[in-house]
């Protein structure tokens, strides 16, 4: 959270430079902007916690340690943009992260699924792992200073994750075996709000930072959300472009229910390499 505050800060210095540099709009930008990327997972960091409401604390499981789970190195998002006009505009941001392994169990894990029944997988279990989550973002942008080099701008809007995980436990008693599958999900909406500044270097040469952050408690959930995305765009044709661009996404949020407490954080960066097309 802190080193979020500080790149804020770092940010808001940055458009108050940009400032100096001041001219009229000189064109209308495009009405559409549509991004399909590759995203290349560089570093994710998951621990989960799910266990019956008064037991306190509990155990946090990383599903990489425990459940032997590979994250996808690469998926693919995607992103676009619609201007109302020069001030205003939405955004959509979508992608999709799985992971899935095998592993036997070295000591006995405690877990809970989505309807509130507390199991033991105990030691020495097969469990094939199936974890996937989905990320979507829907913001509105106001941009509040705006000329042919620089584009000032705020958002608002809502961080949807929807996360599930799967468990299919063999358990291996003498000669004779059991299954049982599990699972565990839940959707976690969070508001945010962000600031952002884009620069023109030349007509096809452009570079954009920007940066969301948001905590909050209300009823069941606490939680605290935060998304810095820097990326560099060049326009090869009229309507193609090509971008590349590094970004960090940290999630930390607590659900508690009549029947189970569940918590969730999730750190996640990498390299987003896509193409553009404005129109």
């Amino acid at each position: 959270m802190r080193k979020m505050m500080e790149l804020m800060v770092l940010l808001t210095a940055m458009l108050g430079a940009a400032l100096v540099t001041g001219s009229a709009w000189a064109k209308e930008a495009p009405r559409t902007k549509l991004s399909l990327g590759y995203f290349a997972v560089v570093k994710a960091d998951t621990y989960i916690l799910a266990t019956e409401r008064g037991v306190g604390a509990g155990v946090s499981v990383n599903p990489a340690d425990t459940f032997g789970t590979d994250l996808e190195q690469s998926v693919f998002r995607l992103d676009g943009k619609y201007r109302f006009d020069s001030r205003h505009a939405v955004a959509l941001t979508w992608y999709r992260i799985n992971s899935r392994g095998v592993n036997t169990m070295e000591q006995d894990v405690e877990w809970i699924d989505s309807d509130g029944e507390e199991y033991t997988i105990s030691a020495g279990a097969s469990v094939d792992t199936d974890l996937g989550y989905d990320i979507l973002k829907l913001s509105y942008f106001w941009s509040f200073y705006h000329n042919d080099k620089v584009e000032l701008y705020t958002s608002a809007g809502i961080h949807g994750t929807t996360f599930e995980v799967d468990l299919e436990v063999e358990n291996n008693l003498g000669a004779s075996s059991s299954q049982e599958a599990r699972r565990m999900s839940s959707t976690i909406p969070l508001p945010n709000f962000g600031l952002g500044v884009q620069y023109s270097v030349t007509p096809k040469l452009s570079w954009f930072l920007q940066a969301d952050l948001f905590a909050m408690r209300y009823e069941d959930w606490t939680g605290s959300f935060s998304d810095l995305q820097f990326a560099v765009e060049y326009q090869v044709f009229e309507y193609l472009g090509l971008g590349i661009g590094v970004g960090s996404t940290g999630l930390n949020v607590t659900e508690t229910t009549n029947t189970y407490r569940f918590a969730y954080e999730n750190k996640l960066s990498g390299v987003n390499f896509y193409l553009t097309s404005a129109f």
